[in-house]
């Protein structure tokens, strides 16, 4: 796990949110979107 302002391969986590996760590296920001696709309907 990281913490908030921990660096994981040069990326410092910057926040968390229930979907989201910021990552930030040389001054660029990263957002990680951790929701699930929604499933296709059956036909």
């Amino acid at each position: 796990m990281v913490a908030i302002g921990e660096k994981i391969d040069g990326h410092r986590l910057l926040s968390v949110t229930e979907y989201q996760a910021v990552f930030e590296k040389d001054g660029r920001r990263v957002t990680l979107d951790m929701r699930r696709p929604p499933r296709e309907s059956r036909q």
